[in-house]
């Protein structure tokens, strides 16, 4: 389908003036959340028929342009209603990379307790977070510091809220060892307390979260990054003045 930029204003302004109006409000045609939903099935006909993981991927980075000006109409008007198209692109955006946009999204859907599609068994408090964290430990070395940024702001944003522990070990997993990745051979000792901070997390959360080899081999490099600290040098200055009761310690008499 043609998405040109046109096209896009159009279905902008149209979603966020539909979005804008009661929601009791109806019409005998179908809006254009129905018109992009159903939209959106058409697609998800498609993908059912792909198998392979990495065709799906490239099918969705294909069209997901299509829904730009929809998405970009909902999140201006901000109305809160539930809306599946916005959910189901958020997670699209995720297995396409564009982490920024599903960042935006996943904000969104929180402030306004969006529910996901059912398929997805999931809260999407739950579901971002552990989606962009699974991303990132099948393809660490492929994973750049942008996504880093990503996965640290997604942490603040769930930090303290109702999350299963088992995911956001999963996102400090992630967070220590990309951070891990991207400091290179010769990390500075700074880099690696926080790594081993967020790894320490991850396994009070989840005693499966598979680090503890991880923290070994950073326990040890943390200790020889460290620098020795040279034995003070005690001075008479930093010891005291001998007082009376030392000098008859010392058989001194105490003078009168």
């Amino acid at each position: 389908m043609n998405n040109s930029p046109l096209r896009a204003h159009r279905q902008r302004l149209k979603a966020k003036q539909e979005q804008q109006q009661p929601e009791a409000q109806t019409s005998t045609n179908a809006t254009v959340y129905e018109l992009h939903l159903a939209q959106l099935h058409d697609h998800q006909r498609m993908l059912k028929k792909i198998k392979p993981a990495a065709e799906k991927a490239a099918y969705k980075a294909k069209h997901i342009g299509e829904f730009d000006g929809y998405v970009q109409g909902v999140l201006e008007a901000d109305s809160g209603r539930q809306d599946l198209v916005v959910t189901t692109i958020m997670v699209w955006a995720i297995d396409c990379g564009h982490w920024d946009d599903a960042l935006q999204l996943f904000e969104y859907a929180l402030n306004h307790g969006l529910a996901l599609p059912e398929k997805f068994k999931r809260e999407v408090i739950d579901l971002v977070p552990e989606e962009m964290a699974t991303v990132v430990l099948e393809d660490l070395t492929n994973m750049t510091g942008n996504e880093l940024l990503v996965l640290a702001k997604v942490l603040d944003i769930v930090n303290g809220q109702n999350i299963l522990d088992q995911v956001l070990s999963k996102l400090h997993k992630a967070i220590g060892l990309l951070a891990l990745q991207i400091a290179g051979d010769d990390p500075e000792l700074g880099a690696l307390q926080s790594v081993r901070e967020h790894l320490q997390l991850a396994l009070k959360l989840d005693p499966q979260a598979g680090v503890k080899k991880v923290l070994e081999r950073l326990q040890s490099q943390i200790k020889k990054a460290t620098p020795s600290q040279p034995p003070e040098d005690k001075t008479d200055e930093q010891e005291g003045a001998k007082t009376p009761e030392d000098d008859q310690q010392n058989g001194e008499p105490k003078e009168p």
